[in-house]
């Protein structure tokens, strides 16, 4: 795929998206720029890496931004001691050339995405389960038996 197909998909994703998704896209988005980032280490392209560690270092920004720490409390604020940790990281690794760096930055932010993937199961199954009793709803006043059932 082009990089300007990938990016009018990438666009198109981001927009139709609610906050919840828009997290996993970004986590995503970081594991992709930091495995550029270290594919770019492995070719010695210095300019290119020093690229895509800006860009995963921007999504970790992102990332941070999107925090609310009054509602999630000592997790939000664990998030941002993460989040805070890997930008210091990616930094080094650009630094020092040390693709040790960046692999455990990317590593870090794909266990973050793949707890996140327990969220966004979680809320799917919430949006089911809130359809299902609104469909219910729906019968139950079409029938003309609402109550009649717990």
């Amino acid at each position: 795929m082009s990089l300007s197909a990938y990016n009018s998909n990438l666009e198109a994703e981001i927009l139709s998206s609610d906050p919840v998704q828009l997290v996993d896209i970004l986590y995503r988005l970081a594991i992709d720029r930091i495995g550029a980032a270290r594919e770019a280490h492995r070719k010695n392209d210095i300019v290119l890496r020093g690229r895509m560690v800006t860009k995963a270092f921007d999504v970790l920004i992102e990332l941070q931004h999107g925090l609310d720490f009054e509602k999630g409390g000592e997790i939000a604020r664990n998030y941002a001691r993460l989040y805070d940790y890997c930008q210091r990281r990616l930094l080094e690794g650009h630094g020092t050339a040390s693709d040790i760096c960046l692999k455990e930055v990317q590593s870090l932010i794909a266990d973050m995405k793949e707890a996140w993937q327990a969220v966004l199961e979680q809320q799917s199954v919430n949006t089911r389960a809130m359809r299902a009793e609104a469909n219910t709803d729906t019968v139950n006043s079409t029938l003309g038996v609402e109550g009649c059932f717990a």
